[in-house]
């Protein structure tokens, strides 16, 4: 009789520790009380953006600031147009913080950007369009003349200018204080390069 209560008891004890533990291995909370499935390291943690902004916009250029949650290779596209976006390089080693200036923007254009990078698993995450708006341009551009040849009473006169402009007019006269004829002025966009026939 002894012997079979010793047993019972036995199994009893040897039966609630087999539960204890199997109850440990099926909760995800470990002794901490913190939940232990992350440490998995099967489980992937994916990159998120935690942040993004405008900066120092101005007519011509505009900075681009955003934040992932981690370091990862990251990128933009932009453009006037969500269907006809450029790349931009920004860091050639992955960073968790970017902060990137985008230059030689037309001004008064709305410029649409997503910015991109690379998921823990490798796969390319993009974001919702976001846009900004240049500024309308305070500065004339700078006029550079390159070239001037005459042949008799002809001269033909070549410029280029620093920045972009939608029109361009050639004002000339034998007299410096009355400069009112005007000349047809043609535009090589390729070089941004003006030129004048008088």
């Amino acid at each position: 009789m002894k012997i079979t209560k010793a047993l019972i008891i036995t199994g009893v004890f040897i039966m609630l520790l087999g539960v204890l533990s199997g109850c440990n291995k099926n909760n995800p909370l470990d002794n901490t009380g913190q939940n232990n499935q992350n440490n998995d390291p099967g489980t992937v943690t994916h990159i998120t953006m935690t942040s993004n902004s405008f900066s120092n916009i101005t007519d011509h250029s505009a900075g681009v600031l955003w934040q992932l949650s981690a370091q990862s290779e990251s990128w933009l596209e932009y453009g006037d147009t969500v269907s006809n976006l450029t790349v931009q390089t920004v860091s050639q080693a992955p960073l968790s913080v970017y902060n990137y200036t985008l230059g030689s923007l037309r001004a008064e254009t709305i410029y649409y950007v997503l910015i991109c990078f690379k998921d823990s698993d490798g796969t390319t995450v993009k974001s919702a369009p976001i846009s900004f708006s240049t500024n309308s341009d305070q500065t004339a551009p700078e006029i550079t003349i390159t070239a001037v040849t005459t042949a008799g009473a002809r001269a033909a006169i070549s410029w280029q200018t620093n920045e972009p402009y939608t029109a361009s007019t050639l004002f000339y006269s034998v007299n410096p204080a009355s400069l009112t004829s005007q000349a047809q002025v043609g535009y090589d966009p390729a070089a941004r390069k003006y030129m004048a026939e008088l």
